[in-house]
């Protein structure tokens, strides 16, 4: 099983700003695990499924998570 990760390593993962993921996580545009405790994690899984489902070109898409 992977570590769940951070807002911040999504970010990286994703080559955006950390707002763009924490704006996305507020919208409901990405899928996100409140922890107990009120931390916010991702799954790397679920990361790269809304990764290619959310890719404009699905075909050029590269594997980003490790």
């Amino acid at each position: 099983m992977q570590a769940l990760l951070s807002e911040k390593e999504v970010a990286q993962v994703l080559n955006v700003n950390p707002r763009t993921v924490r704006r996305w996580r507020s919208d409901g545009l990405i899928p996100f695990l409140k922890l107990p405790g009120g931390r916010i994690r991702f799954n790397p899984n679920t990361i790269q499924i809304w990764l290619q489902r959310n890719c404009p070109n699905p075909h050029n898409a590269e594997t980003v998570i490790v």
